[in-house]
């Protein structure tokens, strides 16, 4: 017996749904919500999705065999998708803005610690005589 009919229209729903939600993901990993993700993840598809389906599949099975299947994948990214929409609706941007801000000048200043203390021990090789303005006026020139 030939499903396809029935079932490909189910599939690009599912794969639509799969796109949406991935980007979603993306969204909310930068934000460093990885738990959120995994937490909505576990609940959608595996609590709801999975056994929809094989409830449609095992139980109701005269009536939806594969359909149902695919009907449970469907329920479960559908509602993934959802909940990770709605998190992304409900970040404070201004907040995030000001840590990526932070971690971004936190960053820098560690780079810049670490080329200063580089300069200094190339500066520093054990005599410390040896530096002359010169070499002060060029090292403030590249700062």
């Amino acid at each position: 017996m030939c499903f396809y009919r029935e079932v490909v229209p189910l599939m690009v729903a599912f794969q639509v749904a799969f796109g949406s939600q991935a980007l979603a993901q993306g969204i909310l990993r930068a934000c460093g919500r990885q738990w959120d993700i995994i937490g909505y993840t576990f609940l959608s598809m595996w609590v709801v999705g999975v056994p929809v389906g094989m409830y449609l599949v095992f139980v109701a099975r005269p009536s939806f065999d594969l359909f149902g299947l695919w009907v449970g994948l469907l329920t479960g990214m559908g509602l993934l998708t959802a909940a990770l929409y709605l998190a992304v609706l409900g970040i404070d941007w201004k907040k995030e803005s000001l840590i990526a801000v932070n971690r971004a000048n936190n960053t820098t200043n560690l780079n810049r610690k670490e080329n200063h203390s580089l300069h200094d021990d190339v500066n520093n090789n054990g005599d410390e005589n040896e530096n002359n303005e010169e070499d002060n006026e060029e090292m403030n020139a590249l700062r």
